[in-house]
């Protein structure tokens, strides 16, 4: 237990600032955190799930590289699309929130914003990448196929990453 200094000078455990009322909201509230924690695990899993028949589904069609990334690009948003909900959700239950907090004061709303636009820059940059990195594949992909060298490609391979 975490213990705390009180400006008597004596030393609380965090035990005794509960009182008998704050017992069963703090355990009506970790239940409700627990059930959300449990939901997303559901959720996720079930991404997870739809991810992997759409890869199968693949393997006996032939699609496109950049849908492939894209659909996995798709994927891992809405893994962390999930996870937010959770964590802001489960803020709220304990009497937050992650946008109230960018709200409360003028360097709050500030970090929130730079926040906002860092992770706004990685996910472009993310695409960017994708979008790039495909095309250059691509590229060397079809010149080792029309000169017919497996030398050229074992090269690419390795240069690519």
């Amino acid at each position: 237990m975490a213990h705390t200094r009180a400006a008597s000078g004596q030393w609380f455990t965090a035990g005794h600032f509960i009182t008998v009322g704050d017992v069963g909201t703090a355990l009506a509230r970790s239940i409700i955190s627990a059930s959300l924690l449990v939901l997303t695990l559901v959720v996720t899993g079930l991404l997870r799930r739809q991810a992997e028949r759409i890869g199968k589904r693949r393997h006996r069609h032939r699609q496109s590289q950049y849908r492939k990334r894209l659909e996995r690009f798709g994927f891992v948003l809405a893994h962390i699309f999930a996870w937010m909900v959770f964590a802001e959700l489960s803020m709220q239950v304990w009497g937050s929130s992650f946008f109230g907090l960018g709200q409360q004061a003028v360097a709050s709303a500030r970090i929130g914003q730079a926040l906002f636009s860092l992770g706004a820059t990685v996910l472009l940059a993310w695409l960017v990448w994708i979008f790039a990195d495909t095309a250059i594949q691509r590229a060397l992909m079809s010149s080792a196929r029309s000169r017919g060298r497996r030398v050229n490609q074992a090269r690419a391979q390795t240069i690519t990453p």
